[in-house]
């Protein structure tokens, strides 16, 4: 792979500049926002794009997407629809570096830019793409499903969706992403399994009413008014698909009981399939008609486009501009501030990340249901008032239109997963077939969990049996046995020649998580696996943030929780490791698993004094054959070497 000196020196010589490219790439380490850089005709600049990452769990994800699409939506702009000759150079979770050649204003550059991401920003809600356009909207900095969002929620008496940072403008393009999502439901050959899913969000979007005998947070009550209050649908035909008494009263609340029992009734249908699909259909090419046929600019909005959470102004009333505006307000390119947004003294600040002015209301779907407790002065808050800025809230929904959400007590909340960046030089082929092997391998690993088995935290950690398997799958499926159910995901930020991965692991119980972290074999068996993948060039990022410099370097290390290691000594150690320990401690106490963790826990810190201790017990005890005494001390010699040539024992 080339060096970035080597890159930067070409692009300066292209445009007949003398100026050091050792002095740029110094330049980009150091984060310096902006140089211009003498050249013969017309402007060389290097810029950066420069918008913080907020360092919550809940937010990350969804800030760390929000970057993208700003740098990607960026790049696109310049290389795209601008005479401008520009070469990405570097860029991380918070910075996007660019070398640009132009005779524009940089005023102008940053003004187009601007409006850029303001003419992207409502297919960043929606996008939706097919199999074969995932690349094209990832380069512009489209991440995720919109189809995700609407997914593994069954009920509808919660607020599983975020609608409250859903401009009322994009109001006809969200109910459209719905009515698509439903019908391709419809016509899928398995909806039926996934019937207590399309009724939560059937009537959750398309419901009149609430509380009561309202319809919002009941399907069953809603079709019973379809029938009575609204005619939408014939009583034969509501008679017929859920094989009702002749005569039924769809007035009579009651009905409503009747509808429910036959709608989730387990086993098989207690209604007619066919029948109701074919409601189902008739009242949304209903709703379709109304609202397609509706004049907004003439205060003429069907009732049937989200007309409950529009009188409850649960939409954000804000235009796109002034959106992007505020979204921006910590943005800065060149160093200079792309939002003329100011903060009155009189505004709380946002309750999860503090940095800007709460608007918006708090739930449970945009940063989970323990989201204030850390904010001491939130007791004093009434429940109405605003508690969430803008920025917090674009995140979570981006985090969900990625990662999806799941139900969480009383209420639906963003998945948060673990997240691992690797940095790497890729042609477009091998990040595709990486991402195949990754979905391929993930699947095995991250299975879902049998859902008729419950376990408390602590029966996980004695039931995590990681050791006594020989296959490194069947031992990344044990550490992550309780996991949340979530999807794995590994999608690319291309930018330059230098792209940054993300692998997004589902996320596991807090206990187990914590204990994960904690254990020097646990990291190490996932980022082995995922060097397998990615290949052991360059650096892997894990509770760590990426580094300028390493990532320049290009440098094979394996950062953990801030520290630095060498990425093949560790993958060395450990496969050494699991040679030995699950043998060593298969029968040194009852529980041989607490054993095994207790020594991974300690292996980091003085690996040859916990082997040592091994080794004295089971001769102590005569238990060690001459056979595996001697292929015991081969391995212990092994290690010695190791931590003798790399200086390790005294770096840890």
């Amino acid at each position: 792979m080339r060096s970035l000196q080597a890159e930067v020196e070409e692009f300066l010589k292209k445009h007949g500049s003398g100026v050091d490219a050792q002095s740029i790439v110094n330049d980009v380490e150091k984060g310096v926002a902006y140089k211009k850089i003498p050249c013969q005709q017309g402007d060389l600049h290097l810029i950066r794009l420069y918008h913080p990452v907020i360092m919550r769990q809940e937010m990350f994800l969804g800030n760390v997407l929000f970057n993208a699409y700003l740098g990607l939506a960026m790049k696109h702009t310049l290389e795209s629809e601008l005479d401008i000759d520009v070469l990405p150079v570097f860029n991380d979770l918070s910075s996007y570096y660019f070398l640009v050649h132009t005779v524009t204003s940089l005023n102008d550059l940053i003004e187009k830019i601007k409006n850029s991401w303001i003419d992207g920003l409502e297919d960043l809600y929606f996008s939706e793409p097919s199999d074969g356009e995932t690349d094209e909207y990832a380069g512009k900095g489209y991440y995720g499903r919109f189809s995700t969002m609407l997914q593994n929620y069954f009920k509808s008496n919660i607020q599983p969706f975020p609608l409250m940072i859903v401009p009322i403008g994009y109001a006809r393009k969200l109910e459209r992403r719905i009515r698509q999502y439903l019908l391709e439901m419809l016509e899928s050959g398995d909806w039926q399994k996934q019937i207590a899913n399309f009724t939560a969000n059937f009537s959750f979007f398309y419901g009149q009413t609430s509380g009561g005998t309202g319809d919002v947070q009941s399907c069953p009550n809603f079709l019973r008014r379809l029938v009575a209050e609204y005619h939408v649908i014939e009583p034969k035909e509501m008679i017929a698909a859920f094989n009702l008494p002749a005569g039924t009263d769809f007035t009579d609340p009651e009905t409503k009981n009747l509808i429910q029992s036959k709608l989730f009734q387990k086993g098989d249908p207690a209604y007619y399939p066919d029948g109701l699909k074919q409601v189902f259909k008739r009242a949304l090419q209903h709703f379709a008609d109304s609202i397609e046929s509706s004049n907004p600019e003439e205060d003429a909005i069907s009732d049937w486009l989200f007309r409950y959470h529009r009188e409850k102004g649960v939409f954000l009333d804000e235009t796109p501009e002034k959106l992007m505006n505020q979204l921006a307000a910590g943005v800065t390119i060149a160093g200079r501030s792309v939002s003329d947004v100011q903060s009155e003294s009189t505004e709380e600040s946002c309750l999860l990340c503090g940095c800007y002015p709460a608007k918006l209301q708090g739930a449970t779907i945009l940063a989970s249901d323990s989201f204030s407790k850390f904010h001491n002065h939130s007791i004093n808050r009434g429940n109405n008032e605003k508690r969430i800025c803008l920025n917090c809230a674009l995140y979570a929904y981006l985090n969900i239109k990625f990662t999806g959400s799941k139900g969480a007590g009383m209420g639906q909340v963003p998945r948060q997963g673990n997240v691992v960046f690797h940095y790497g030089s890729y042609t477009g082929n091998e990040i595709e077939e990486m991402i195949k092997t990754f979905e391929e391998q993930s699947g095995r690993v991250f299975a879902k969990p049998n859902k008729d088995i419950k376990m408390e935290s602590s029966e996980l950690l004695d039931d995590m049996d990681w050791f006594f398997s020989q296959s490194k799958f069947q031992n990344l499926k044990s550490m992550f046995r309780g996991n949340d159910g979530g999807e794995a995901y590994l999608f690319p930020i291309e930018f330059g020649t230098r792209q940054l991965l993300l692998f997004v692991l589902p996320g596991l119980d807090d206990d187990v998580q914590k204990r994960f972290n904690q254990n020097w074999y646990a990291t190490r068996q996932l980022l082995s696996w995922l060097t397998e993948i990615g290949g052991k060039a360059g650096p892997y990022y894990y509770l760590s943030l990426p580094h300028p410099q390493q990532v320049i370097q290009n440098k094979s290390v394996l950062v953990i929780n801030g520290k630095e290691f060498d990425t093949e000594t560790q993958l060395q150690l450990h496969d050494l490791y699991l040679q030995v320990v699950p043998e060593l401690s298969q029968s040194r106490l009852k529980d041989g698993f607490k054993h095994q963790m207790m020594m991974a826990e300690r292996f980091q810190a003085d690996p040859l004094g916990r082997l040592s201790d091994e080794l004295r017990f089971w001769m102590s005890e005569g238990k060690l054959s001459a056979d595996r005494r001697e292929r015991f001390f081969t391995v212990y010699g092994k290690i010695q070497e190791i931590l003798e040539m790399e200086g390790l024992r005294n770096a840890n």
